[in-house]
């Protein structure tokens, strides 16, 4: 398995989509405004 530095940026971009799992309803406009500033 492989491991790669990533930025605070993509970390906190990973809690967004675990919140967004938790809530879907509640996160899914700021989940897909992060994913097109992923891009």
């Amino acid at each position: 398995m492989q491991t790669r530095t990533v930025e605070p940026r993509s970390i906190d971009g990973l809690n967004e989509i675990i919140a967004f799992v938790q809530d879907p309803d509640g996160y899914q406009i700021e989940l897909i405004e992060i994913l097109a500033n992923l891009i």
